[in-house]
């Protein structure tokens, strides 16, 4: 289903840009627009004639200075936004005028600049405190920016100015569709109709909630009123063809997916669902011709590769399921058609590896009730789950057992595949593996010692380090890397073994030579920098997390990591920006609120603090450990009252938590309150004992 038609600011900025001048400026620039438009034309051909900026053209025509405000305003129109803003910051030289702040707020929205247009916005604001435009426009960089109540507050605000202001109205409604709060939307959307019964966008949007409460009828009822409002727009009969496709109306839906086509020729969605109903109707060549105008997603490849099936053209359609297959590995259907093609060319055990598969992935009842009759089900069941005579079926029985969680099964069917065949070890890989799913470590071990193959010791290898025997673990991988000098892997698991056993330099070595093998492999130049810090070398540590990200920049935790190391080497700067970054790709990354919050407190700004932690507890409200953090800024801030109260929301959850049982006690103690200070050091060194030998010191002193 397709999304609603927005509100965007750049759109609704066009048509509140004029209204703050007043009446006078409004007719004054309807009089010369024109001239200020053969302006812009004069200035243009001059930048292409000497490639001069307006920046610097500008600088060269004071005597026109009085219109670089409307110069800019028409670049805005033009979309040339850069432009605008220069226009814009040459007229603030001149003048500190109100309302230019406001218009350069636009053009920073318009190009995503948020938190610079919210600023401009806010200056507006203090000037013009009642102007319904201001509040709008602060309230859609709000909801860019993801401050969702501070978007609703400003935009309530512009509805509380002006009742009938119906762009913040549909705003709203589309914030509360946004959130799934459908109600809330179908009332504010209601309210606009209310002011204006043939608003189209009102009317759509009420149509995508009809549609996602499953009220299709209504749903339908309000695209066609849209169709009639607004017949040149393609999303109603988009919409309107999504609910027939769903209705099983295939030639209706058919011509309305044309009907949007011919209005929005590059709507993809409209171009798969128009193929998808052909496919519907049985007109394959032209749902594949339809497919080609598509791009190649897995749904596109999927669906032309079951018409190449319906052809029996089945390496076609097996080319095409693989490729789907590529792009979306966990679809049951992918793997179990794909598995149909292997059986109509013969290779009943590709078809058995694509059919333990759809197993795997929770798909049982594909194979078992869906498709029981299926000639290839049948030959599957009847030769790997059934009577299985040859080893191999026997491996493939046992498989399927190890993905239904029948182990004890399992082990029978890879034990017969073992004896029927006492050199396809593969068997006797699997019946170590079960063992070991079923704690049965001894039998696990010996089998794998028995193969005697690398991929049984680098299995043996990941056992024992597992069970937290890494000296056993390094000696297996010394046995790898004796034949095989240049395995990456087992050098990469020595190294996280000697890691363990904090024998960092060796470690260190064992990276840094699978990097000379392989030298974009991202975990071990990940390792390498964990262990240089372990080593407390965190400039070289630094280096190797820049490296890193040059692979990939949008990794959370390496900008985590990154700031930790500044922090460790007290450039704080840096490490407030690391730390931000890793909360701009990942807004709910608690380690980096909590780096962050923690920078804050140690460079004593509590109420820059007080505000991350703050900002974290918003999504978790219960975190344990951002409650103390908080309660600790606001007692270094002398709010000892308000430090309590969130250290009580911590032994509400957990009363037998010491570290907020000691806050309380130094609290009472920079209190005075010296009876309540010992009652709670005496439980906090009560609770845990051994960690708490400084308390007991305080505690006896």
């Amino acid at each position: 289903m397709s999304k609603r038609l927005p509100s965007l600011s750049v759109d609704s900025s066009r048509v509140v840009q004029f209204v703050h001048y007043g009446t006078l400026n409004c007719v004054i620039q309807a009089r010369h627009l024109r001239k200020w438009e053969w302006d812009l034309r004069l200035f243009n051909n001059m930048i292409m004639r000497w490639n001069l900026t307006p920046r610097v053209l500008l600088f060269f025509i004071k005597k026109v200075i009085s219109i670089l405000h409307p110069i800019g305003l028409l670049y805005f129109q033009k979309e040339q936004y850069i432009h605008a803003l220069h226009c814009y910051e040459q007229a603030l030289l001149q003048a500190n005028q109100p309302n230019i702040y406001f218009d350069k707020g636009n053009a920073h929205l318009a190009l995503n600049q948020i938190d610079k247009a919210i600023e401009c916005y806010n200056i507006a604001q203090q000037y013009f405190n009642d102007r319904k435009e201001v509040y709008y426009q602060l309230g859609i960089a709000h909801y860019q920016k993801n401050s969702i109540v501070t978007a609703l507050k400003n935009l309530i605000q512009a509805i509380k100015l002006d009742p009938k202001y119906i762009l913040a109205i549909q705003k709203l409604g589309d914030i509360y569709y946004d959130l799934k709060m459908y109600k809330k939307a179908l009332k504010t959307y209601d309210k606009i109709l209310r002011i204006d019964g043939l608003y189209h966008k009102a009317i759509y949007s009420k149509g995508l909630i009809f549609f996602e409460i499953n009220e299709k009828e209504k749903a339908m009822v309000c695209f066609e009123k849209c169709i009639l409002l607004q017949p040149n727009n393609s999303m109603p009969y988009f919409n309107k063809g999504v609910i027939l496709l769903q209705n099983h109306e295939f030639r209706e839906a058919q011509k309305n997916f044309k009907l949007s086509l011919k209005r929005n020729p590059s709507n993809y969605q409209a171009k798969f669902n128009l193929g998808l109903s052909y496919q519907k109707l049985g007109i394959f060549d032209k749902a594949l011709l339809q497919y080609s105008k598509c791009q190649p997603t897995h749904e596109v490849l999927f669906n032309s590769g079951l018409i190449q099936q319906q052809f029996k053209l089945y390496y076609k359609s097996l080319d095409l399921l693989k490729k789907a297959i590529k792009l979306k590995q966990d679809k049951l259907e992918y793997w179990y058609h794909l598995g149909i093609n292997y059986y109509f060319i013969d290779n009943i055990t590709e078809t058995a590896n694509c059919f333990e598969k759809v197993v795997a992935l929770g798909g049982l009842w594909i194979i078992e009730d869906n498709n029981i009759s299926h000639p290839a089900v049948i030959q599957y069941r009847q030769q790997f789950i059934k009577k299985p005579t040859a080893y191999i079926n026997f491996y493939h029985q046992g498989r399927i057992y190890c993905l239904l969680h029948q182990f004890h099964s399992a082990i029978k069917s890879f034990q017969k595949s073992s004896e029927l065949n006492c050199t396809f070890l593969q068997s006797k890989l699997e019946l170590a593996k079960v063992y070991e799913s079923l704690k049965q470590y001894k039998e696990s071990i010996l089998i794998y010692k028995a193969i005697n193959n690398q991929q049984s010791y680098q299995q043996l290898s990941l056992l024992l380090s597992h069970l937290q025997l890494h000296n056993g673990a390094i000696y297996t991988l010394n046995k790898i890397l004796e034949t095989d000098p240049k395995n990456v892997e087992a050098l990469y698991n020595k190294g996280l073994s000697l890691s363990q056993l904090h024998q960092f330099v060796p470690a260190l070595q064992c990276f840094e030579d699978i990097l000379r093998i392989q030298p974009r492999y991202i975990e071990a130049i990940f390792q390498k920098a964990i262990t240089l810090k372990q080593l407390n070398e965190n400039e070289k540590a630094h280096s190797q997390f820049k490296k890193i990200l040059t692979f990939t920049p949008e990794n959370e935790l390496i900008h985590l990591l990154q700031g930790h190391t500044y922090f460790q080497l007290q450039q704080y700067n840096e490490a407030r920006s690391a730390y931000e970054k890793a909360i701009e790709i990942n807004n709910s990354f608690n380690e980096a609120y909590f780096g962050l919050g923690f920078i804050h407190y140690t460079t004593k700004e509590y109420q820059l603090s007080i505000k991350v932690y703050k900002q974290y507890l918003m999504q978790c409200p219960k975190s344990k450990q951002f409650l103390l953090a908080l309660a600790n800024s606001f007692h270094k801030l002398g709010k000892h009252k308000t430090a309590l109260k969130k250290l009580d929301e911590i032994l509400i959850q957990d009363k037998y938590s010491s570290e907020a049982i000691n806050c309380r006690a130094i609290i009472y103690y920079d209190l005075k309150n010296f009876k309540q200070s010992f009652i709670n050091f005496y439980k906090a060194i009560h609770y845990k004992p051994r960690q708490n030998e400084l308390l007991k010191f305080v505690y006896n002193s």
